[in-house]
């Protein structure tokens, strides 16, 4: 990890993307992602959500890391801007981290040794580098995570985001009505 301009460049990368199972064969087979995520420039607080979504991962004896485990992660700081974005869109993050409980299941031992990428993560990550370009932000924040992540209408997160009735358009108004946070 290397530091520029006040945030950090992480080198998040993967040998193996996992296949997201919410995909049909032929779907999985005409999308295409680069083969990582190096490059984006994170803020400490995105960079935080990051590391959270690896202890949720842990705390599942999942071998992966999907992109619900990134949105359960955003939620663990409760003056962070996802859990503001929520809290003024009427959502708690007990609601979220319970629609998301109801959905997975643990895995069945402790796994060493490297985390794999799910391609939902993977697709979460770009779209949430994509918002925070579309903002005009030099650094992903945490608050485009959650943008990122609105933005998928697949899987255990677009299923939460469905059921709450939120969409991204409704979060990308509240980050444009945040006043300035610390990274």
């Amino acid at each position: 990890m290397s530091k520029q301009q006040g945030g950090y460049r992480c080198h998040l990368i993967s040998s193996q993307v996992l296949p997201d199972s919410s995909l049909s064969e032929q779907e999985q087979i005409h999308r295409t992602e680069p083969d990582s995520i190096e490059g984006i420039l994170f803020t400490h607080q995105a960079r935080k959500a990051l590391t959270h979504a690896q202890e949720k991962a842990n705390s599942f004896f999942h071998n992966y890391i999907d992109s619900y485990h990134l949105l359960l992660g955003l939620f663990q700081d409760p003056h962070d801007a996802p859990t503001i974005i929520m809290r003024h869109l009427g959502i708690n993050a007990e609601q979220i981290t319970n629609m998301i409980l109801a959905s997975i299941h643990p895995g069945q031992a402790i796994t060493l040794g490297e985390k794999h990428f799910t391609k939902s993560f993977r697709t979460a990550i770009f779209q949430t580098a994509e918002e925070a370009q579309k903002l005009n932000q030099a650094e992903v924040g945490s608050e485009h995570l959650l943008l990122g992540l609105s933005r998928t209408p697949f899987g255990i997160n677009g299923s939460v985001f469905l059921r709450l009735g939120i969409t991204a358009d409704q979060i990308r108004d509240q980050i444009q009505q945040l006043p300035p946070l610390s990274s």
